[in-house]
């Protein structure tokens, strides 16, 4: 129960974090906390659905107000985008005088700036966790440097260790720029600090967050090892796994299930846009066409023994000519059809039978998991890639993890005969049993 007067609660100022991680994730949240306390919605331009749902009075009752955002969708220049961030932020919170504000960050632009005005006004700042976390932040980082030495330094650079130490400049650069540069330009001071969303260093509750809420046990012991204090990280499941779920079903599952024939059988493959990769084992190159291969043979055997199944393939937004791979792969088989990357993965996760993923790591294998526990969940990582083997996790058991053909092969074939059975999905309870309740602890506190 709250300790504050009875006629007033906490105002919460919530921040949606990108589209599509509202749309996964935050929407449940926000769902619980307007039903218990006044929200004003600081939101980025969302997908009709979403925008559709969240005006209906009945569902979010206490949702006050929506201020659009737009710091990853509007169009500027960085150092006028980063002075627009800077005044709206100051605004916004002068205005409204949150007494709880949320994000799924302390790290970007508009939440330094949020969180800087926040603190002026003694408002409490919780972050919640918003996609999935494949290992530690210096493991990730290591693996985004290497994969940036290759893809994007110049050729003039012949060696591996000169590549890396231009990959590094330029991370280091960049990270002057947002941190320093930037606020100065506008008339702030630096925003100090260990962590960085620009070297992958440290992670979100190391800058201004009083709160980290994170998915699991796991999740809490990495991103201490990050350097995150203990006492600041909490656990509650992810939405799906709560009673939350029902506002996904009402604003897109079921919907995606009406539009589509019951009859079909398909499998959805989750395309991730890397185009190279690095062995666990000694951090040895895998090439694009190592790597392509390996992915098209994948789906060969996938064609051939799940015959006259339908194959989506949907890239992660990300993924460059798109276009290109549809070409290709109607070259295995016309029942391949590669989807427009900017479609919503919970459509096609709804409609599949069989949901399956390629490495490095792919964040909509994990909600796959959560948003249809019942359905075989398949991840591939026959060429043993850097970071491509956090599936073997226990937290994540019902995800099906593939090293292998021989075990692709036997696995296909035991769901074309329907002799497949799937491991029991783990359940964690949390700290938490919903948002409401983090945020009164968190205003109690």
């Amino acid at each position: 129960m709250l300790k504050s007067n009875k006629n007033h609660f906490p105002k919460i100022l919530f921040c949606t974090a990108t589209p599509r991680i509202f749309r996964t994730t935050f929407i449940g949240h926000l769902y619980e906390i307007s039903n218990k306390f006044p929200v004003v919605l600081l939101s980025e331009k969302l997908d009709s659905d979403s925008e559709k749902i969240i005006k209906d009075k009945k569902l979010f009752p206490k949702l006050e107000k929506i201020i659009e955002v737009g710091q990853y969708t509007k169009k500027m220049g960085m150092l006028e985008k980063n002075r627009y961030l800077k005044n709206l932020a100051k605004e916004i919170i002068y205005k409204e005088k949150p007494d709880i504000v949320v994000s799924d960050n302390d790290l970007c632009s508009f939440e330094l700036y949020l969180f800087r005005y926040s603190k002026k006004i003694n408002a409490k700042i919780v972050c919640f966790q918003a996609g999935f976390l494949a290992g530690q932040m210096k493991e990730i980082s290591n693996a985004l440097i290497l994969i940036n030495s290759y893809l994007k330094t110049p050729k003039f650079i012949p060696f591996r260790f000169g590549k890396i130490l231009f990959s590094k400049a330029r991370k280091y650069f960049g990270h002057f720029l947002y941190y320093w540069f930037f606020p100065i330009l506008t008339g702030q001071m630096p925003f100090f600090g260990k962590s960085s969303c620009l070297l992958w260093r440290g992670n979100m509750g190391m800058r201004d967050a009083d709160y980290y809420i994170v998915y699991s046990e796991k999740d809490r012991k990495s991103v201490i090892k990050d350097g995150v204090l203990s006492s600041k990280v909490f656990i509650l499941s992810h939405p799906l796994s709560r009673k939350s779920r029902e506002i996904f079903e009402k604003a897109y599952f079921k919907k995606n299930r009406e539009n589509f024939k019951k009859n079909s059988k398909i499998i959805t493959i989750m395309w991730t846009p890397e185009e190279i990769g690095f062995r666990r084992k000694d951090l040895s190159l895998i090439s694009k066409t190592e790597m392509q291969n390996s992915r098209e043979e994948i789906i060969s055997f996938t064609a051939k023994i799940l015959k006259g199944w339908k194959i989506f393939i949907k890239p992660h937004p990300d993924t460059k000519n798109y276009q290109e791979l549809g070409r290709e792969f109607k070259k295995i088989s016309n029942n391949i059809e590669v989807v427009n990357p900017l479609e919503p993965a919970d459509k096609y996760i709804e409609i599949s039978n069989v949901i399956a993923g390629f490495p490095p790591t792919d964040t909509a294998i994990f909600t796959s998991n959560l948003q249809c526990p019942e359905k075989p969940i398949l991840f591939f990582d026959l060429l043993e890639e850097f970071l491509g083997n956090v599936y073997l996790d226990k937290t994540y058991t019902g995800i099906d993890y593939i090293n292998s053909k021989e075990k692709l092969i036997n696995v296909l074939e035991k769901i074309n005969q329907g002799k497949y059975k799937k491991e029991k999905t783990a359940k964690e309870r949390g700290d938490f049993e919903n948002a409401a309740e983090v945020l009164e602890f968190v205003y109690n506190e």
